[in-house]
């Protein structure tokens, strides 16, 4: 349920980097921020896609914990922590693993172009 709201964020979120790689293509002045663009782009989705995993793995896992900690009977602790599973902790997770990816893919290219001087040459300011 909650992935009904969740996929199409994720989709408009992909959709608008992906024209603001185009816009690099289209209006060169912005070239220099395309490593960074393509890199939230790629580790964004890679982000997603693991914080997904780790969550259906996660949701399993506490699904069966509880059910043998309450023994099959009902309580109102285990409703609202089976709630929490089903329905808080995906926007959680995919937001972690969005933004994870996101920040990991523009910190990543940062280090890269730090390393070759490029920053310096298009008059960015890093750790100095």
């Amino acid at each position: 349920m909650p992935y009904f709201f969740i996929l199409p964020a994720f989709v408009l979120y992909l959709a608008l980097l992906t024209a603001a790689l185009v816009g690099t293509v289209l209006y060169r002045p912005a070239i220099g921020l395309r490593p960074y663009i393509a890199g939230a782009l790629l580790w964004s989705s890679i982000g997603f896609v693991v914080s997904t995993m780790a969550y259906v793995v996660g949701a399993v896992l506490a699904v069966g914990a509880i059910d043998k900690v309450l023994a099959g009977q009902p309580s109102t602790v285990g409703s609202i922590a089976m709630g929490g599973v089903i329905f808080i902790a995906p926007f959680i997770a995919a937001a972690a693993g969005v933004l994870g990816g996101t920040a990991f893919g523009v910190a990543r290219r940062w280090r890269k172009e730090s390393a070759r001087g490029i920053n310096k040459q298009r008059g960015f300011r890093g750790r100095e």
